[in-house]
This record gives C-alpha cells, sequence and structure tokens, in this order.
C-alpha cells in the first residue's frame, strides 16, 4: 500500500512539473523512483519513458491548445530524439547501475548550476 501511495505522490508531483516548466518528468520520477521505490536507475529510466507516454499527449494536446508549439522544430528534433533514445536505451545494458545513476546526478547537477548561473 505504502509503494501504491509513493508511486502516486511521484506521478502527481512529476506530471505538475513536467506541464509547467516542459521537462520530462523523468527529472523528478528517476531520482523519487531510485530513492523511495528503490528502483535500479535502468528500471527507473525505462519506467519513467513508459509513464511519459500518456503524460507527454496531455502536456502537448495542453500546450497545442495555448499556441505554445513550434512544430517546424518539432520536426527537426523529434527524429533525433528518437535515433538518441534508441542508442541511450541499449548503452543501458552495457554500462552498470552505478555509473547510470552517477551520470544522471551529474547532469541534474550541471543543469541547475547553468540555470542558477548561466545567461
Amino acid at each position: 500500500m505504502e509503494a501504491a501511495f509513493l508511486s502516486i505522490a511521484i506521478g502527481l508531483c512529476a506530471g505538475m512539473v513536467s506541464g509547467f516548466f516542459g521537462i520530462g518528468g523523468g527529472v523528478v520520477m528517476i531520482p523519487a523512483m531510485i530513492f523511495f521505490l528503490h528502483l535500479e536507475s535502468r528500471i527507473a529510466a525505462g519506467t519513467s519513458l513508459a509513464i511519459m507516454i500518456p503524460t507527454v499527449l496531455m502536456g502537448v494536446a495542453a500546450h497545442w491548445h495555448f499556441h505554445h508549439v513550434h512544430w517546424r522544430t518539432v520536426l527537426w528534433i523529434a527524429p533525433a530524439a528518437v535515433i538518441g533514445t534508441l542508442i541511450g536505451s541499449n548503452l543501458t545494458e552495457v554500462v552498470s547501475n552505478n555509473v547510470i545513476r552517477r551520470a544522471f546526478a551529474f547532469l541534474l547537477i550541471a543543469v541547475a548550476i547553468r540555470m542558477i548561473w548561466g545567461k
């Protein structure tokens, strides 16, 4: 029961962050699933991607309604992102869980520093 409650809380927080900031809810979900649900990094990443399907559909619909989607940019970035996702997913099979977790933590720290002190 506790896992179900934590999962719902993670989903609500991730959805709000995703809708408000336009970032993947994985920024919230992955650390939360690792910390609270004790999932391995690669399992949390795959689970996050599966969860993001309905979240992305709702977010795009809402932002499309408000005319917040630049479709020309979508047409250029989306195919490359799909290819990158396939490459990254395959890399999780050859990289240790600790390396994945530390790399993700470093990415979050680097983004935070850039957002705080960047231009």
